[in-house]
């Protein structure tokens, strides 16, 4: 496969430096860079789902829940391996992707997966009881704004695992810093479970893995997610 255009070509992105205090920001508008990059992905089952699995099971470690009754979504899911194997273990689970040929692709595998943007995300406030990603926020056009979207959506937990800095060859939201990671939580009502790098067993990445401070226990307004999930 030929390398997308954005990744070679100079004149389709510019990259202040870091010092410059500035986010990279494209001259490819996003529906390019979904074509060229997201929806450009061999289709195929991805070995990300092993690191998935090892947060998820480190996460459960920093906190005193059984999640056998929670409601989880996983944002950007690709594939949708890992809500799939979420379900193996008893647990409720949806994926949520905006690549068209990976959705279609975990279609065809009956996966569970609904088609949508991480940004704008078809979901009312506090509908999962734990929201997960995975290498998503320097993939998306605004990823405070996917991160809030994470936030909202959930009644108890947001985990997420990125790459900071990020890549300005790969993403097109560059994550400049973990500041900004910690300015978010400050300025949100939320209790830090874990703000840092992260030895994940795979690589020393960030993750942000925060509690609402407090959580709904209620039941999710959002009743027609849970019957597609079922």
């Amino acid at each position: 496969m030929a390398e997308q255009k954005w990744k070679s070509d100079p004149s389709l992105y510019d990259a202040p430096t870091e010092q410059d205090g500035l986010q990279i920001k494209k001259k490819l508008d996003y529906k390019n860079y979904m074509h060229e990059f997201l929806d450009s992905d061999p289709i195929q089952d991805w070995p990300s789902i092993e690191r998935c699995k090892w947060c998820w099971e480190w996460g459960l470690d920093q906190i005193d829940e059984h999640p056998t009754d929670w409601f989880v979504l996983d944002v950007g899911t690709k594939d949708a391996q890992f809500p799939e194997w979420l379900r193996e273990q008893g647990i409720m689970s949806m994926g949520i992707e905006i690549s068209l040929p990976y959705y279609d692709y975990a279609i065809e595998k009956g996966r569970p997966i609904e088609y949508g943007n991480a940004c704008e995300m078809p979901y009312e406030d506090d509908t999962f009881d734990f929201v997960f990603s995975h290498h998503l926020h320097g993939l998306l056009p605004d990823y405070l704004v996917g991160l809030q979207e994470m936030l909202r959506v959930t009644k108890k937990y947001m985990f997420a695992l990125n790459q900071v800095p990020g890549n300005p060859r790969k993403h097109f939201s560059y994550i400049e810093s973990s500041q900004i990671y910690t300015d978010f939580i400050e300025s949100n009502d939320c209790e830090v479970i874990f703000n840092d790098y992260l030895e994940t067993g795979f690589n020393n990445e960030w993750v942000i893995f925060i509690k609402k401070t407090e959580p709904i226990e209620d039941e999710p307004e959002d009743y027609d997610v849970l019957e597609r999930a079922l």
